[in-house]
């Protein structure tokens, strides 16, 4: 997807990186943060984590 912002000359491309790599630091810390057993999931999210 990032070759077709640039290929295109997507004009949101930095601020949709920013937000992109803000939210893949998040999803990181939560990993973390899950795996260390300092939160947890509920079913709901479980389920739709999973794709359904």
């Amino acid at each position: 997807m990032k070759r077709e912002m640039l290929v295109n000359n997507y004009s949101g491309y930095d601020q949709n990186r920013e937000g992109h790599v803000a939210l893949v630091g998040i999803c990181g810390g939560l990993q973390s943060r899950f795996h260390a057993g300092e939160v947890g999931l509920q079913k709901k999210s479980a389920s739709w984590l999973k794709g359904g």
